[in-house]
C-alpha cells in the first residue's frame, strides 16, 4: 500500500477527531525501523518527511515495505532477506500486497511540556497505492 505513517496523542476525555490528533504529533527518537518477523529482526534506515506534510512541520515515517503483486514486482528491493517464489505467492517476508507478519517498530519521543495524564494514542498511516487511511489507537498513560 506504501505511503506514509505518524503517531499521535490526543488526551483523554477530548473529541477524538483529527484536530486534536494534529496538536500532538510525536516526533521519531530515531532514524531507523526494526522489521520483526518470525525467527529474526532487522534494523534498517528510516525515511522520514517533514516538508509539506499535515500538520506543518510534523515528520511522517514512509512504509519502509515495498509494494508487489502478482503482476508488479517489488517497487524497491525488499529490506530484509526474503526466501520466496514470486511465481507462488505475491508476498514475501517485506514486501507485497499484504506482508502481514512483519512488525515494524519505531521509537517515539513524548514532547518536553506534555502534562502527565490519560490519552490515546493515534496511529495514522496513508496508503500511496490506494486511496485509503488507516488508523488504530490505544488508550496511555504518561506518568
Amino acid at each position: 500500500h506504501g505511503g506514509g505513517y505518524q503517531y499521535r496523542l490526543c488526551p483523554a476525555g477530548m473529541t477524538l477527531n483529527e484536530e486534536c490528533f494534529q496538536k500532538i504529533v510525536l516526533p521519531f527518537a530515531e532514524q531507523t525501523h526494526t522489521l520483526e518477523y518470525e525467527g529474526g529482526s532487522v534494523t534498517i534506515p528510516a525515511v522520514h518527511v517533514s516538508v509539506g506534510t499535515t500538520p506543518p512541520n510534523s515528520t511522517w515515517a514512509m512504509n519502509p515495505l515495498p509494494y508487489s503483486s502478482a503482476s508488479q514486482a517489488p517497487q524497491f528491493a525488499p529490506p530484509c532477506d526474503e526466501p520466496v517464489d514470486r511465481t507462488k505467492s505475491d508476498t514475501g517476508r517485506c514486501s507485497g500486497r499484504d506482508p502481514f507478519n512483519t512488525l515494524i517498530a519505531d521509537v517515539l519521543t513524548v514532547p518536553m511540556g506534555i502534562p502527565a495524564g490519560d490519552y490515546v494514542l493515534g496511529f495514522r498511516w496513508d496508503c500511496e497505492k490506494s486511496a485509503q487511511i488507516w488508523l488504530a489507537c490505544a488508550d496511555i498513560t504518561i506518568a
